[in-house]
C-alpha cells in the first residue's frame, strides 16, 4: 500500500507539472498571436499566475474525487457483523446531508472566485503599468497618487474576496461535521434501535472496532467533501483559460487562425478569412513580394471600433517610401497594418511577410545587454556585421562611455539608456536583421542633431545602407490626412498638390543635403572607431537581477513576528486563546454532563476569525508595505532589478497569501487542536 501510494503521488506530481507547463505555453503562444489592442488589460498575466496555479491541481482533485468513493465502499465491506452494518446504516444519512450541502457551495464558489480574479486582474494591470513607468512617476512626484490608487484597488479586491472566504468556511465546516458528530449520532441512533429491538450484540471490542472504522471513513469523507469545491475552482480556472484561448472575438494576426473576421460597424465591410489574405513567403524575396499594397480596404484597431481608414488604396514600389502627415493622421496605423497588427477588412491586401526590420516610435527593449538587444536572445553573433550595424546607428561613441561596453545592462524597458540611445539600439537591431523590408516609425525623435546627421548619413545617404529617407530625397512620398491618402508620388509631384509639405520638409537645406549626399562610401567623420574595450567577450553574471539571497528562502522567527504584527497582536492572541479553549473543552466535556453541548460550537469561531479577520488584515497590510517600499525605492533599484521580479511579489506572493495561506492555516490549527487536547489531558486530567 505504501509503495503504490508513493508511485501514485509521483505520477500525479509529474502530470501536474506537465499540465502547468502546457497551460503556460499555450497562454504565451496565444498572447503572441493577439493584436495589440487586445493586450491592454494584461489578462495573460492573471491567467499565468492566479488561474494557472489552481488549474494544474485538477489531476489531484480528480484523483481524490474518484478514489474516495472506492475507499468508502471497501471500508463498508470490511466488517462481517450485522451490528457494524447497522452502525454504518445510521452513519451515512448524516454524511449524505454533508455531501448534499457541499453541492450548492461548489456551485457558488466558481462565480465568487471569478469576481475575485477580475479584481486581481485590475490591480495587477495597474501595478504593471506603474512598474513600467517608474521613471515618469519619480520625476512627476506621483508616488502618493499611485499608492492611493493601487491601495484602493487592493481594498476592493479583498472586499470582493470575502464572499469566497465565507464559502471556504462553509466547506471546512461541512467537511468536519462527519468526523465531529458521526460517532455520537451513530451510537445514539444504534442505542435507540437496540432498545426498541431488544438487541444487545454491541460489545466493547466491537464498539472500539467500529469507532476506528468510522474514523477512517469520516477521514476519507473529509477529503472528498473538501475536494469538491476545489474541483469546481479548478474547472472555473480552466474555463477562463479556455475562453481566452478560443475567444473568436479576439483579433489575431493573419495566419494564426482560420475563423473569419467581420466588422459590425460598417455595412460595406465583408468577412475576411485568413485564407483570403495573400501573405508573401519569407524566402525567397522578390521585388514585388516585399512591397505592401492594398486596394479598397478598411482598417481599424479593433472589431468594436470604427475604421480609421475607409476604402484605402495604396501601392508601394521597391525603394524609399516616406509617409508624412499631421499628428493623428494615421501614419502609425498604416505602419502597423503593414506589420499585420490591425484589423483589415473588405479587401484582398498584399502585405509582406511579418518578418520585417521594424524600429517603432516607442522602442521595445529587453532587460539585458545592448548586444543581446541587437542580435537577439538566441541570435548568432557576427562580429564584423555587428560592428557595422553599431556604426550605422551611431552607437560607437555611446558604447565607449559604458564600462561594460556593448555588454552594458540596459535595465527594465531600457531604463539605463536615454531615449535617443534606446531608439538607436532598436535601429541597430533592425539593421542587424538583414531583412529586405525596413520600417522606421519616427526614429529620429529624441535624438540630437549630430546623431541624426550621423545616422542618416551612414544609413540613409546616397551611398548609405538604405540610401536616403527624408522627403526631398525619397523615391515615393505618401501624404495622409484625416484617415485617407491626399497625395502620393515623387517629392516634386507632391509639393505641387500639397504646398505645405515643402514648408515642413524643405529641400534647400544645403548642409543636410551635402551630408546625406556623401558619396565617398566611407564612414562620416565624427564616428569613433570600434575598439576592443567597446566589444566585450563575456557577459556579467546575473544580468537581470534575478538572483536572490537564498538564505531568505526559509522562514525565520522574525518572519513570524512580522506577520503577527501585521495581523494584529490582539486578534492573534484572541485566536490562540480560542484554539486553547477549544482544545481544552474537547476533553473537558468527557468528564462532565453533556446537557449544554450547544455552547461548544461557538468555540469554532476561530476559523471565521482567521479567514475573515486575520487573513484580510495581513493581506492588506503586507500589500501596503510592499507597495510603499516599491514606490519609495531609489531609482537605482529599478535599474538593477527586473520588473518581473518585483511584479512577482505583487502577483504570485500575494496569491499565496490570499488563497493558499487560509487553507494551510486552517489545516495547521485543525491539526494543532488534537495535539493541544492530548497535552492538556496528559497534564491536567
Amino acid at each position: 500500500m505504501a509503495i503504490s501510494k508513493a508511485v501514485y503521488g509521483r505520477l500525479v506530481n509529474r502530470v501536474m507539472s506537465m499540465t502547468r507547463a502546457g497551460l503556460m505555453s499555450v497562454i504565451y503562444q496565444r498572447t503572441t498571436e493577439l493584436h495589440k489592442y487586445k493586450l491592454g488589460d494584461l489578462q495573460a498575466v492573471t491567467l499565468m499566475g492566479t488561474d494557472t496555479e489552481p488549474a494544474y491541481l485538477l489531476e489531484r482533485e480528480v484523483g481524490l474525487t474518484c478514489v474516495v468513493p472506492i475507499a468508502i465502499s471497501v471500508g463498508l465491506c470490511m466488517p462481517w457483523s450485522s451490528t457494524c452494518y447497522k452502525l454504518y446504516a445510521n452513519l451515512f444519512p448524516r454524511n449524505k446531508v454533508c455531501m448534499l450541502g457541499i453541492v450548492p457551495v461548489s456551485r457558488h464558489i466558481v462565480p465568487a472566485q471569478k469576481d475575485w480574479v477580475v479584481r486581481v486582474q485590475r490591480r495587477m494591470a495597474m501595478t504593471l503599468k506603474m512598474l513600467e513607468n517608474m521613471k515618469a512617476i519619480k520625476m512627476l512626484g506621483l508616488d502618493e497618487a499611485l499608492y492611493t490608487t493601487v491601495s484602493n484597488l487592493r481594498e476592493a479586491e479583498l472586499k470582493t474576496s470575502e464572499g469566497f472566504r465565507k464559502l471556504l468556511i462553509c466547506t471546512v465546516t461541512l467537511s468536519n461535521l462527519p468526523a465531529d458528530f458521526a460517532p455520537y449520532a451513530t451510537f445514539t441512533v444504534y442505542t435507540v434501535v437496540a432498545l426498541v429491538t431488544r438487541e444487545s450484540s454491541l460489545l466493547s471490542t466491537r464498539a472500539f472496532t467500529s469507532l476506528s472504522l468510522i474514523s477512517i471513513l469520516t477521514g476519507r469523507l473529509l477529503s472528498f467533501i473538501q475536494s469538491l469545491p476545489q474541483f469546481a475552482q479548478c474547472l472555473g480556472c480552466l474555463d477562463r483559460i479556455d475562453a481566452y484561448l478560443s475567444d473568436s472575438d479576439q483579433g489575431t494576426v493573419p495566419g494564426s487562425q482560420t475563423k473569419g473576421q467581420t466588422w459590425p460597424h460598417s455595412d460595406e465591410v465583408v468577412s475576411l478569412k485568413a485564407s483570403d489574405c495573400s501573405v508573401a513567403p519569407k524566402e525567397p524575396h522578390s521585388d514585388d513580394s516585399i512591397s505592401p499594397s492594398t486596394k479598397t480596404v478598411n482598417i481599424a484597431w479593433s472589431l468594436d471600433s470604427g475604421p480609421i481608414f475607409r476604402n484605402l488604396n495604396l501601392t508601394t514600389n521597391k525603394g524609399i517610401t516616406v509617409i508624412v502627415g499631421p499628428s493623428g493622421s494615421g501614419k502609425t496605423t498604416l505602419v502597423e497594418t503593414i506589420l499585420n497588427d490591425t484589423i483589415v477588412a473588405k479587401c484582398n491586401p498584399h502585405l509582406p511577410a511579418p518578418a520585417v526590420g521594424y524600429c517603432a516610435e516607442t522602442p521595445w527593449i529587453l532587460n539585458d545587454t545592448i548586444r543581446t538587444n541587437i542580435i537577439g536572445v538566441n541570435g548568432q553573433y557576427e562580429k564584423d556585421w555587428y560592428t557595422f550595424c553599431l556604426s550605422m546607428a551611431a552607437l560607437s561613441h555611446d558604447l565607449q562611455s559604458f564600462p561594460a561596453g556593448d555588454l552594458h545592462l540596459v535595465g527594465n524597458n531600457g531604463i539605463a539608456l536615454s531615449g535617443g540611445q534606446k531608439k538607436r539600439v532598436a535601429l541597430a537591431r533592425a539593421i542587424y536583421s538583414r531583412l529586405p523590408v525596413l520600417i522606421l516609425d519616427d526614429v529620429w525623435s529624441g535624438l540630437d542633431s549630430k546623431n541624426i546627421q550621423l545616422a542618416q548619413s551612414n544609413l540613409l545617404g546616397e551611398n548609405g545602407y538604405c540610401r536616403q529617407a527624408v522627403p526631398p530625397f525619397a523615391d515615393h512620398v505618401i501624404v495622409l490626412q484625416g484617415g485617407s491618402v491626399i497625395a502620393k508620388g515623387s517629392y516634386e509631384d507632391v509639393i505641387l498638390r500639397v504646398p505645405e509639405i515643402a514648408e515642413r520638409y524643405p529641400s534647400d537645406n544645403l548642409e543636410a543635403m551635402e551630408l546625406i549626399r556623401n558619396k565617398s562610401g566611407e564612414m562620416i567623420e565624427g564616428i569613433p572607431p570600434m575598439t576592443e574595450s567597446t566589444l566585450k567577450e563575456s557577459a556579467p553574471a546575473n544580468p537581470a537581477g534575478f538572483g536572490e539571497d537564498l538564505s531568505r528562502r526559509d522562514s525565520t522567527w522574525s518572519t513570524y513576528r512580522y506577520y503577527i504584527s501585521r495581523a494584529g497582536r490582539w486578534k492573534t492572541a484572541f485566536f490562540l486563546f480560542c484554539c486553547l479553549v477549544s482544545a481544552f473543552f474537547s476533553n473537558f466535556v468527557m468528564s462532565i454532563s453533556n446537557s449544554k453541548l450547544y455552547r461548544y460550537p461557538a468555540l469554532k469561531l476561530e476559523d471565521s476569525l482567521l479567514i475573515i479577520g486575520i487573513i484580510n488584515n495581513t493581506a492588506q497590510a503586507l500589500h501596503s508595505d510592499l507597495l510603499k517600499t516599491t514606490l519609495n525605492a531609489p531609482y537605482s533599484f529599478f535599474h538593477k532589478t527586473d520588473s518581473g521580479v518585483t511584479a512577482n511579489r505583487f502577483s504570485q506572493d500575494m496569491d499565496l497569501i490570499d488563497m493558499k495561506l487560509p487553507m494551510f492555516a486552517i489545516g495547521f490549527t485543525g491539526g494543532m487542536r488534537p495535539i493541544l487536547a492530548f497535552t492538556i489531558k496528559a497534564a491536567f486530567l
